[in-house]
Formats: C-alpha cells, sequence, structure tokens
C-alpha cells in the first residue's frame, strides 16, 4: 500500500463497496414498503438472511432491519434505522453466511 497504483486499486474496491452499501440505504429509505425482492440482494441472499433470522422478510424495511440485526443494530424504539457501519457489518455477516450456505450445499452434492 506504499506504491500509488496499489493505493489507487484499493480506493477503486472500497469505492464499490461504499456505492452498494449507499445505495441499499436509500433503497431502505425511498422503499421500505416494497417487496423484499426489490431491496438490491440476490436470491440466495434473501433466503439465507431469513433463514438465519428465523423469519419471513416481507418487505424491503424487513430485510434493511434484518441486515441491521446482523450488523449488531438492536431496534429498540428510541433507535433510528440501521447506519452505514451497522449495514457494512451486517452486509459482512451475511455474506459469510451466504458462502457457508454454498459450501454446505456443495457437500451433498
Amino acid at each position: 500500500m506504499e506504491s500509488a497504483s496499489r493505493l489507487f486499486a484499493a480506493v477503486a474496491i472500497m469505492s464499490i463497496v461504499a456505492l452498494r452499501l449507499i445505495g441499499m440505504r436509500e433503497q431502505f429509505r425511498i422503499n421500505s414498503l416494497c417487496p423484499a425482492h426489490e431491496s438490491g440482494l440476490t436470491k440466495l441472499e434473501l433466503k439465507v438472511l431469513a433463514l438465519y433470522l428465523k423469519r419471513k422478510l416481507k418487505t424491503v424495511q424487513d430485510v434493511n432491519l434484518a441486515i441491521g440485526r446482523l450488523g449488531g443494530h438492536l431496534n429498540r424504539k428510541s433507535d433510528g434505522p440501521p447506519g452505514l457501519i451497522t449495514l457494512w457489518r451486517g452486509i459482512l455477516k451475511l455474506q459469510t453466511l451466504v458462502e457457508g450456505y454454498k459450501m454446505a450445499g456443495a457437500a451433498y452434492l
């Protein structure tokens, strides 16, 4: 990370991740009552998230709170919606869960 080319590559990758998170947060704010499949997650991610939390995800707001829950959001009455850092932590955990799900499925093929 000492050369300009390596720093540029790191910034490029982090920018893509940041754009996905910001896009998801805005989707959660604007379309909170839309169906869950419009949340920006893949079908597999939605399935794994629902299985892990043992609840149905009907709306985008349900998906937002579920990802927030993975990231440490407590969802108390006085709490606002999950922020970017909480969503980031939740997405990281969700990606790990999805990889584990894929590996477990591959073990039985």
